[in-house]
């Protein structure tokens, strides 16, 4: 099965729309195959689709950033959601859940990929099989927490335990583009 790792919306729902375009763009591309080579093609949103620096009173774009969450997965029903720290504290009635220092990734067999922790860029561990993900996070400001052009979404082959970027494998994506979303300088 190939997976679109959906990263930390965090109330930007332009990243469902955009993985729309993708996912279209995978599944177009998966039907050219033999058909004994296809592969099934959904997602994974890791989480966190709630709460960004400044945004708490902003009702109507929590509404817009769910509302384009659920649509998705009905959308591509091959696809799984994960419940982030951010999300889990509105069930909880709670503050954003925080770190737990002494918790490590446990080495594994399985292709594991992580959201939930802000990074530059993408990065593979290769010590326990760890693909971190969470590229789309923003700093106060609403910048990157790293360079604009680290901000890519990966695929997930589940077969193969393997990932590319999903700009390698679908047109209607380029690393740059993405810069459009977030603010210049």
């Amino acid at each position: 099965m190939k997976i679109l790792v959906i990263p930390d919306i965090h109330l930007k729902p332009w990243i469902v729309r955009l993985s729309v375009s993708i996912m279209n763009e995978l599944i177009e591309t998966e039907q050219t195959q033999p058909e004994t080579e296809r592969q099934e093609t959904g997602a994974v949103f890791l989480g966190d689709v709630a709460d960004d620096f400044g945004k708490q009173e902003d009702l109507a774009l929590y509404t817009e950033t769910y509302d384009e969450v659920i649509s998705f997965l009905k959308m591509f029903p091959a696809s799984w959601f994960c419940i982030g720290n951010h999300d889990i504290s509105y069930v909880w009635e709670k503050d954003e859940a925080g770190y737990l220092q002494d918790f490590a990734p446990y080495a594994c067999d399985r292709l594991q990929v992580v959201g939930h922790t802000p990074m530059a860029k993408v990065q593979f561990e290769e010590k326990y099989n760890l693909l971190s993900a969470d590229v789309f996070s923003t700093q106060p400001d609403g910048k990157p927490v790293g360079e604009i052009s680290d901000l890519r979404f990966v695929v997930v082959d589940t077969i193969e335990k393997t990932f590319r970027y999903a700009d390698e494998l679908v047109s209607c994506i380029s690393p740059g583009q993405i810069s459009s979303f977030y603010p210049q300088d």
